[in-house]
């Protein structure tokens, strides 16, 4: 994220050197202000955590014979975190908003894992920032190749370059490499930039300010002192916090989800690269280790919250799926008659007489018409 002063007329761009454990981060940057040739370049600071014997180191300069670019000119400020520095904050804080890096790698026998450590942190770390590794301006330099057990930098490379960023081989210590390194890094940045004045879209974007007051070198390691020692405090509060929220919750329940692909077989977690939740979903980065040695892979879990019994949810859907309803349909003329008829039994209807009555004023009718049958038929 590289500051368009429109009060100086001045683009700040930065660039840190990221590396393992030993591998000369901070010595090409001690080396890069000795020998680098400038119009001004600030004293060389450094900070980082107490009681750690590497520290973080800081330089800014404008370039002896950089052109203007639509009128600004350009500012570098440079940073080396070495692998040394363990301390998350501060390798957090001195990455944050960087344009480029400069990956150091370390040609030496047996640094094949330290070398891929470090290239996951960075990566994390960029990703925590926003960024992604493939599209930020970078370099690998492969130091100490002057070492007996050296190796060809393209055999140090070979699982560190993925994306076909440029390899330039060095002995930072002798000044081999450290110019080259830098030359090549500020070229690709500077290209992007020019990128985005002119209206392109870039993978470095420009942040418009005016401040009168360009900060001197102390005042920028002051800034940085502060924002880590601020981080610290918040995470330091919120470690405090967390286990008194906790720690009296009785666990409710356990499962066991078995995560290993086939093509994994042998292979044993070693260390949680990353862990999100996003909704319902946990994705796990995991640096998977192989049994009798070998090169560490990746391996990427994700882990749904639904019921076990219920299916898998289909791989790679960013949205939940949608069921069409079933509509009604018209039952056929067959399907309306009833399978079975309920005959109501019939109740007799109550007499207003007892039956005897009209037996009886049956036999009286019938005397009677009897006797009117006689008469008529004597006389």
């Amino acid at each position: 994220m590289a500051i368009l002063n429109f009060a100086h007329r001045e683009i700040t761009a930065k660039i840190v050197y990221f590396g393992a454990p030993s591998a000369g981060s901070s010595t090409n940057v001690r080396t890069l202000h000795e020998i680098l040739p400038a119009r001004e370049k600030s004293d060389l600071h450094t900070f980082g955590p107490d009681g750690e014997k590497e520290k973080i180191v800081f330089f800014g300069y404008v370039p002896e014979h950089a052109r203007a670019m639509k009128g600004f000119g350009l500012r570098w400020q440079v940073y080396a975190v070495p692998g040394g520095v363990l301390d998350t904050g501060h390798r957090r804080e001195v990455l944050g908003g960087t344009d480029a890096v400069v990956f150091v790698a370390d040609a030496r026998n047996g640094r094949d894992q330290s070398n891929l450590e470090s290239l996951l942190d960075l990566e994390r770390l960029l990703r925590e920032d926003g960024v992604e590794m493939a599209a930020i301006p970078m370099v690998i330099q492969v130091n100490h190749t002057d070492a007996s057990d050296s190796r060809s930098p393209d055999a140090v490379v070979f699982d560190l370059n993925p994306y076909g960023f440029p390899v330039i081989d060095a002995v930072a210590r002798d000044q081999k490499g450290v110019i080259e390194a830098h030359e090549q890094v500020t070229a690709v940045t500077t290209a992007r930039i020019r990128e985005s004045l002119t209206g392109k879209e870039a993978t470095i974007p420009l942040v418009a300010v005016h401040a009168p007051h360009r900060e001197t070198d102390t005042e920028i390691v002051a800034r940085h002192v502060s924002s880590i020692e601020r981080a610290n405090r918040e995470e330091a509060r919120q470690d405090e916090v967390a286990p008194t929220q906790w720690s009296g919750m009785q666990v409710a329940g356990e499962i066991e989800v078995p995560f290993q692909p086939a093509d994994f077989a042998g292979t044993h977690p070693r260390q949680v690269l990353a862990a999100q939740i996003d909704g319902d979903t946990i994705a796990l980065d995991l640096l998977m280790d192989k049994d009798g040695g070998g090169t560490p892979r990746r391996l990427k879990v994700t882990l749904q919250n639904r019921p076990t019994a219920s299916p898998a949810a289909p791989r790679n859907s960013g949205t939940p799926r949608s069921v069409t309803p079933v509509q009604p349909r018209t039952p056929g003329v067959l399907e309306t008659v009833p399978d079975r008829i309920e005959l109501a039994s019939l109740t007799p209807v109550r007499n207003d007489f007892p039956p005897l009555w009209y037996g009886l004023a049956g036999l009286g009718s019938g005397v009677v018409i009897g006797l009117l049958i006689a008469v008529i038929y004597f006389y």
